[in-house]
């Protein structure tokens, strides 16, 4: 009885524990000491984690049962799968003490991007609550879909309530998972785009410490008189304890590791009040928002500083290098120069470093305005983050956000004409077709919404979050969602007219091409599927694992191929109608899409390379350091300009000319994870502020060709382009000093033996060898003709006087060319009953030869009034004989 009693308890934590917080055993509420546990990056459903994890939570088990609660400060999983969330519930049955939880980037990059397991196991994501006189906080900094850190309006417009509520000098002690105010100690270390949002609603609170994750280590910085700390993660076996004295007003940070020998070390102190006045930074020139152009001067005061060691006052421009401000009477100065600093919203950092690390810091945002870039013509405050383009109307755009709204802005003005609120955050873009607007939600739903007005005319309940776009076509939406399933809904009524399903969720648009609908999930397939039946065509096994699954880009179709990247690894193109590979070529293309520019695909990388690939071979033919890491934004075509979104706030516009750049803007510091849509010269583009910005743009009339990256500065448009690229590989023929090759010279007969001989890597001829030709002992190719004759692929002419000459100055004709070849492969003879198409071999002398490489594809001729021609006695060109070794390599042929 007594064991199905303690059953029935364990099952009941298991399902309820996370809901209802119980009293933690052996603390005494009125007690003046209590102990808390921060663990973090447990990783479960990783091995390292799985390995790891269970001795960290056996240890707090055994050593620490009696502390008050426990704070898991996000990355329970590795991958936020339902059996990964079970397992990690299974794990912290056993614990009495009530657990708080927010969701790490682990949790909300990849399965559950829309956060909703997450929801379903632990509730909200942010959360409060009070223990013996402090109040505590759980933030999250995750994203949906991404791996950035970053808060919510709505949950910073919550904290504002919630503070004011607990007062001002009641402590306050947060928890999140990205760390925050990092980058104002370790340059280089942007973990944020809006901690600034955060530390303007805590100033002027007593919050004595932070605490964070993520970095995997252990750690604490002192911000603005707070303590910040970083826990080491549970997969490495790292955890924290925190003993409260509020008798002594401190806590005392520690930092554990479950060994076979366990370790509990001292990390810090930190008092439960902050002082009441700590050293300041103001920025008195210039005033916030205020509009430079030339330059201007940075003025800045520092207040309360109490030590006899003077600070080392500082400034950057964003995220660039910190530089020394200089002291000028009681004021610290700078004149700061604009002119290689683009238009638009900008930010300098200040901050002061006391001698034993603490750091002050402040912020003021201003804008450039030399008009020397795109003008912001208007700007729309939405009431949450903006991570998609917006869909453009004739008249109207509509675009969400993550508070779930979907809104209506007329497209001059930014005047809002509706909204509509769903249940979940918008992440993908909304579609619009036919008077309609069709988009999902994270709250599972896929919505349809009369564009004029906003009333919605039907909705759709999947069994997940919906954050990958609709597709719209045909009268049919086409949509993934994370319950695993690709839905298509008729478009008048949302009824459902076939489901797939897949192993996993589905977070990326897809593409209708030839009656196939293309797209990859996280289970690492890329699928094609019939568009009137749901059934499967053909599939792709693609990723190694889920990071690198085909799922995070749309699929490109182009003239039969469907082309699509996987995560920092592969480009593949694939014939749309079998799957059957046509190339497939290691790349970084990051998360990004690829658009069709300029007859290439264009991809943008998280390291800022901008490069172009052939379609037809997936040669790389163009690239560009851009200086803008693009983490999931696609390049978006603009005439001649193609438009590149980075990741903190910056667009540029890129072209193919000897300058890259056309022109650049900053939009302030918030991420930029939307792409944006154009339109005549116009640009929508929102960011994770939530602002959508409308930019004036002057994109470049026509794009310039792209030239092919070879050795070979003459070959670029040329028609035997793509083969003399791979020639250049090979290096069977080699281009000139001055960087050409030349390709329409003709080529001589010393050239074409050379080119043999290296081709067959027979470059001399054998020791002691005797050549017969008389007119190649002084010739500079005179060793590898020599060698060509031993081979017996070389021959010759005799003179009047029986002299045997070779003549390696003479122009190689395109019959010779083919019987040195044949005779280097060994295929003298076409294959019985082989019949030629050439009209004009008949009776020429080496018409065996001509006809042996003609049966195997390598050659090709011309067609003149109805006739195919080979030509045998036209000169042959370097591009010619350069076609013909590629096509013999590519055959496989063996000499």
């Amino acid at each position: 009885m007594k064991k199905r009693l303690l059953t029935c308890l364990l099952l009941f934590v298991f399902i309820f524990g996370n809901l209802l917080p119980l009293p933690a055993k052996g603390i005494d509420p009125a007690s003046n000491a209590f102990t808390f546990i921060h663990i973090t990056d447990t990783h479960v459903g990783s091995a390292v984690g799985n390995k790891n994890t269970p001795k960290v939570l056996q240890e707090l088990l055994k050593s620490y049962q009696d502390a008050a609660f426990l704070v898991h400060g996000g990355d329970l999983t590795e991958l936020g799968t339902p059996d990964q969330y079970a397992y990690y519930k299974e794990l912290m049955a056993p614990f009495q003490m009530p657990l708080y939880h927010t969701p790490g980037n682990h949790e909300s990059r990849w399965i559950d991007a829309g956060k909703s397991y997450f929801k379903k196991y632990f509730g909200m994501p942010y959360h409060s609550w009070n223990y013996q006189g402090i109040h505590f906080v759980a933030l999250d900094s995750s994203m949906a879909n991404g791996q950035h850190g970053h808060f919510e309006k709505q949950m910073l417009e919550w904290l504002k309530g919630d503070l004011a509520k607990t007062g001002k000098t009641t402590p306050v002690i947060i928890f999140t998972h990205h760390p925050v105010f990092y980058d104002e100690v370790h340059p280089d270390s942007k973990f944020m785009d809006n901690e600034w949002d955060l530390w303007t609603i805590i100033k002027d609170y007593n919050v004595p410490a932070i605490f964070t994750g993520h970095g995997h280590r252990s750690e604490v910085w002192r911000a603005n008189g707070t303590a910040v700390f970083m826990s080491a993660a549970a997969m490495d076996a790292g955890f924290s304890i925190v003993e409260v004295d509020k008798t002594r007003q401190e806590f005392t940070v520690y930092r554990g590791v479950a060994n076979e020998q366990p370790i509990k070390e001292l990390l810090a102190r930190v008092p439960l009040t902050k002082p009441s006045t700590i050293p300041s930074l103001k920025v008195l020139s210039p005033a916030w928002n205020q509009s430079q152009k030339g330059s201007f001067l940075l003025k800045v005061s520092l207040e309360n500083w109490k030590s006899s060691i003077p600070p080392q006052v500082e400034y950057r421009l964003e995220d660039n290098r910190w530089k020394p401000l200089d002291m000028v009477g009681t004021t610290y100065q700078k004149e700061i120069d604009l002119t290689e600093v683009d238009d638009g919203i900008r930010a300098i950092w200040v901050r002061a470093t006391a001698d034993d690390g603490q750091i002050y810091f402040s912020r003021i945002q201003f804008k450039v305005q030399k008009g020397t870039g795109p003008q912001i013509l208007w700007e729309f405050n939405a009431g949450g983050g903006i991570q998609h383009a917006p869909a453009l109307g004739n008249k109207y755009l509509y675009m969400g956000d993550n508070s779930g709204k979907l809104y209506a802005l007329d497209q001059k003005t930014g005047r809002k004409v509706w909204e509509f609120k769903t249940g979940g955050a918008i992440i993908g873009s909304p579609s619009y077709a036919n008077g309609m607007v069709y988009m999902g939600s994270a709250d599972g739903k896929i919505y349809a919404i009369k564009a004029i007005d906003g009333k919605k005319i039907w909705e759709y309940k999947t069994g997940g979050a919906v954050i990958a776009p609709p597709l719209t076509a045909n009268g049919r939406v086409y949509v993934g969602s994370s319950d695993y399933n690709m839905y298509a809904l008729d478009g008048k009524t949302g009824t459902e007219l076939w489901r797939f399903a897949t192993g996993n969720t589905i977070a990326s648009q897809a593409t209708l091409a030839e009656d196939t609908v293309f797209f990859g999930s996280w289970d690492g397939k890329f699928y094609a599927v019939d568009a009137a039946t749901g059934q499967e065509k053909w599939k792709k096994e693609l990723g190694s694992q889920t990071y690198y699954a085909p799922a995070a880009s749309t699929p490109l179709y182009l003239n039969g191929k469907i082309y699509i990247s996987t995560p920092g690894a592969y480009v593949y193109a694939f014939k749309a109608q079998t799957g059957e590979v046509v190339w497939e070529i290691k790349e970084s293309s990051g998360l990004s899409t690829p658009v069709l520019f300029n007859d290439a695909l264009l991809y943008g990388t998280l390291g800022g390379l901008v490069y172009a690939l052939d379609p037809e071979t997936g040669e790389r033919v163009w690239q560009v350091e851009s200086g803008l890491a693009s983490y999931s934004p696609s390049p978006v075509a603009q005439a001649g300009d193609v438009i590149l979104p980075g990741i903190i706030g910056k667009v540029s516009a890129l072209n193919t000319g000897n300058t890259p750049q056309s022109w650049s803007i900053k939009l302030g510091e918030a991420y930029l994870f939307s792409n944006g849509a154009v339109k005549d010269n116009l640009l929508f583009i929102g960011s994770l502020e939530g602002k959508l910005y409308c930019l004036s743009t002057q994109p470049s009339a026509k794009a310039k060709p792209f030239p092919l990256l070879t050795a070979f500065s003459d070959t670029g448009n040329h028609w035997a382009r793509r083969d003399l690229n791979k020639l250049h590989k090979l290096a069977l023929i080699r281009g000139y000093e001055d960087g050409s090759f030349r390709p329409d010279e003709q080529v001589s007969r010393a050239q074409m033996a050379s080119i043999l001989s290296r081709y067959l890597q027979y470059e001399q001829p054998s020791p002691g060898y005797k050549t017969t030709f008389n007119d190649i002992s002084k010739h500079w190719a005179a060793q590898a003709i020599a060698a060509m004759q031993e081979k017996g692929i070389a021959g010759g002419y005799k003179d009047a006087r029986g002299n045997v000459l070779f003549k390696p100055d003479s122009k190689m004709k395109r019959g010779e060319a083919i019987v040195m070849l044949a005779r280097a492969l060994n295929l003298t003879k076409p294959s019985a009953g082989f019949v030629s198409k050439f009209n004009d071999i008949s009776s020429y002398w080496a018409k065996d030869a001509v006809m042996a490489l003609e049966e195997k594809g390598i050659i090709g001729g011309y067609t003149e009034n109805g006739k195919y021609l080979f030509k045998p006695e036209k000169e042959i060109s370097r591009a010619e004989i350069g076609v013909l070794l590629v096509r013999i390599v590519e055959s496989n042929i063996k000499q």
